[in-house]
């Protein structure tokens, strides 16, 4: 359904990314960039008040993370006493057409287990030595369902390849996608959802409880890098993971480690399979 045809009344739950760490975040970041300039400044030192200077134009330029959050449309799941509306769409492509279905309602009685996780990720980085890894934590949501699910794997499949709107500029008529997917299927067919919301997890789960069994899940890991031994399936499927997390460049490079692409090649390969479109990504090879 529509995002603005969902039911909403005062006694519905709401998880919504946060809007408190987005400003916290922002405050800290425009102190250190302050004091980054006044030491500068102190100091006679024109190089880290020029640094300061670029560390808050980059901040105004993202400041869509900041007032994203404050949009009717930033929240991941509306919970009432029938069941979910679950909102797929990222809260950062709030400019895309309201007329697009991007919200799916799971009733209760289809939600067979409900668990919550942490998750440790592996991502790879650009370094001379080609190993440097960070490590992401998260935190995730799991609902194990009864329902058939083709339906929602159509609608999460249209929105990923769904285009940007274009938009008129100061720089010139342009189009702005943020590959974050903040819900995704499982190979089950179960929901998962990367929860970044306030309230937090564990009170996503005990509002469940009392409908739903809520098993506590077990921490799983995660490596997106040394995937050269693993077979070509399993390769593209991380790859994927790693794509539709908002991860793209990571996705990019390990795609031409894996298979010697030049960077046109791997971004097309990795779009494919992004939008789930495993046979045209291995006709690339």
């Amino acid at each position: 359904m529509r995002e603005r045809d969902v039911p909403a009344n005062t006694n519905d739950r709401l998880f919504r990314s946060s809007r408190a760490h987005a400003v916290v975040a922002y405050g800290l970041i425009l102190a250190g960039s302050a004091a980054l300039f006044a030491t500068g400044v102190h100091q006679g030192a024109v190089v880290l008040q020029i640094a300061a200077v670029f560390v808050v134009v980059a901040e105004l330029l993202g400041r869509r993370f900041l007032t994203a959050r404050f949009r009717p449309t930033n929240w991941l799941v509306r919970a009432n006493e029938n069941g979910l509306y679950v909102h797929f769409r990222s809260y950062l492509n709030y400019h895309f057409s309201p007329d697009d279905r991007t919200v799916a309602f799971v009733p209760y009685r289809e939600i067979r287990v409900a668990r919550g996780f942490r998750e440790r990720r592996e991502i790879p980085e650009p370094s001379r030595s080609g190993h440097a890894v960070s490590v992401q934590s998260l935190q995730i949501a799991e609902l194990e369902l009864t329902c058939d699910t083709a339906a929602l794997g159509a609608a999460l499949g249209e929105e990923r390849a769904r285009p940007a709107p274009r938009e008129a500029t100061w720089y010139g008529n342009t189009g702005v996608k943020y590959n974050h997917e903040p819900v995704t299927l499982t190979d089950a067919g179960g929901l998962r959802l990367t929860w970044d919301c306030a309230p937090r997890l564990p009170a996503f789960l005990a509002t469940l409880a009392s409908r739903v069994t809520v098993q506590k899940g077990a921490p799983r890991s995660t490596s997106y890098d040394g995937l050269a031994g693993l077979p070509r399936v399993e390769q593209e499927q991380r790859i994927a993971e790693l794509a539709r997390s908002g991860q793209l460049t990571a996705a990019v490079m390990v795609a031409r480690r894996l298979y010697a692409y030049d960077l046109r090649q791997a971004r097309d390969f990795v779009e494919a399979l992004r939008r789930g479109s495993s046979a045209a990504g291995r006709s690339t090879a």
